[in-house]
Protein backbone atom coordinates (compact mmCIF):
# COMPACT_ATOMS: atom_id res chain seq x y z
CA UNK A 1 0.00 0.00 0.00
CA UNK A 2 2.85 2.44 0.75
CA UNK A 3 4.31 1.91 -2.72
CA UNK A 4 1.00 2.86 -4.38
CA UNK A 5 0.72 5.99 -2.25
CA UNK A 6 4.25 7.10 -3.14
CA UNK A 7 3.62 6.49 -6.84
CA UNK A 8 0.36 8.44 -6.72
CA UNK A 9 2.04 11.30 -4.86
CA UNK A 10 4.86 11.44 -7.42
CA UNK A 11 2.34 11.40 -10.29
CA UNK A 12 0.56 14.43 -8.81
CA UNK A 13 3.64 16.36 -7.63
CA UNK A 14 5.70 16.26 -10.84
CA UNK A 15 3.19 18.14 -13.05
CA UNK A 16 2.60 20.71 -10.31
CA UNK A 17 6.32 21.42 -10.00
CA UNK A 18 6.67 21.78 -13.76
CA UNK A 19 3.61 24.02 -14.01
CA UNK A 20 4.85 26.36 -11.29
CA UNK A 21 8.41 26.50 -12.62
CA UNK A 22 9.90 25.01 -9.48
CA UNK A 23 11.43 22.17 -11.48
CA UNK A 24 13.16 24.54 -13.87
CA UNK A 25 16.21 22.45 -14.74
CA UNK A 26 14.39 20.76 -17.62
CA UNK A 27 14.24 24.02 -19.58
CA UNK A 28 17.71 25.32 -18.70
CA UNK A 29 20.25 26.31 -21.32
CA UNK A 30 23.79 26.41 -19.98
CA UNK A 31 26.07 28.81 -21.85
CA UNK A 32 29.73 27.95 -21.31
CA UNK A 33 31.79 30.67 -19.62
CA UNK A 34 28.75 32.96 -19.41
CA UNK A 35 25.78 31.68 -17.40
CA UNK A 36 22.43 29.97 -17.58
CA UNK A 37 19.15 30.78 -19.36
CA UNK A 38 15.70 29.60 -18.28
CA UNK A 39 12.42 30.53 -19.91
CA UNK A 40 11.68 32.75 -16.91
CA UNK A 41 15.05 34.47 -16.45
CA UNK A 42 18.76 34.51 -17.30
CA UNK A 43 21.70 34.78 -14.91
CA UNK A 44 25.42 35.23 -15.47
CA UNK A 45 27.46 32.78 -13.40
CA UNK A 46 30.93 33.77 -14.62
CA UNK A 47 32.75 36.66 -12.99
CA UNK A 48 32.80 39.82 -15.07
CA UNK A 49 29.68 39.04 -17.15
CA UNK A 50 26.32 40.80 -17.45
CA UNK A 51 23.20 39.03 -18.75
CA UNK A 52 20.12 40.39 -20.48
CA UNK A 53 17.09 38.11 -20.81
CA UNK A 54 15.44 38.05 -24.25
CA UNK A 55 12.02 36.54 -25.01
CA UNK A 56 10.46 36.10 -28.43
CA UNK A 57 6.69 35.83 -28.27
CA UNK A 58 3.81 35.63 -30.72
CA UNK A 59 0.91 38.04 -31.03
CA UNK A 60 -2.62 36.97 -32.03
CA UNK A 61 -2.00 37.86 -35.68
CA UNK A 62 1.13 35.68 -35.78
CA UNK A 63 3.74 38.43 -35.71
CA UNK A 64 6.74 37.86 -33.48
CA UNK A 65 7.90 40.44 -30.94
CA UNK A 66 10.93 40.55 -28.68
CA UNK A 67 11.00 41.59 -25.04
CA UNK A 68 14.27 42.53 -23.35
CA UNK A 69 15.11 42.44 -19.67
CA UNK A 70 17.45 44.81 -17.84
CA UNK A 71 21.17 44.10 -17.82
CA UNK A 72 22.06 42.22 -14.65
CA UNK A 73 25.53 41.64 -13.16
CA UNK A 74 26.94 38.25 -12.13
CA UNK A 75 24.57 36.15 -9.96
CA UNK A 76 21.69 38.60 -10.42
CA UNK A 77 18.63 37.58 -12.46
CA UNK A 78 17.45 39.39 -15.58
CA UNK A 79 13.73 39.08 -16.39
CA UNK A 80 11.76 39.92 -19.52
CA UNK A 81 7.97 40.17 -19.85
CA UNK A 82 6.06 38.51 -22.72
CA UNK A 83 2.83 40.20 -21.56
CA UNK A 84 0.96 36.90 -21.32
CA UNK A 85 1.51 36.04 -24.98
CA UNK A 86 2.66 32.58 -26.19
CA UNK A 87 6.40 32.18 -25.86
CA UNK A 88 8.27 31.06 -28.99
CA UNK A 89 11.92 31.29 -27.97
CA UNK A 90 14.08 32.45 -25.09
CA UNK A 91 17.76 33.38 -24.94
CA UNK A 92 20.11 35.90 -23.36
CA UNK A 93 22.55 38.55 -24.45
CA UNK A 94 25.91 38.55 -22.68
CA UNK A 95 28.32 41.42 -22.05
CA UNK A 96 31.77 41.06 -20.51
CA UNK A 97 33.04 43.87 -18.30
CA UNK A 98 36.44 44.41 -16.74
Amino acid sequence: MKKKAKTALAAVTAPLLLATGLAGTANAKDVWNRGVVYWTYSMATAQGVYSQHVLTYSLNDGTLKKAYGKWAPTYQKSYANAHGQPLKFYTANWRVYK
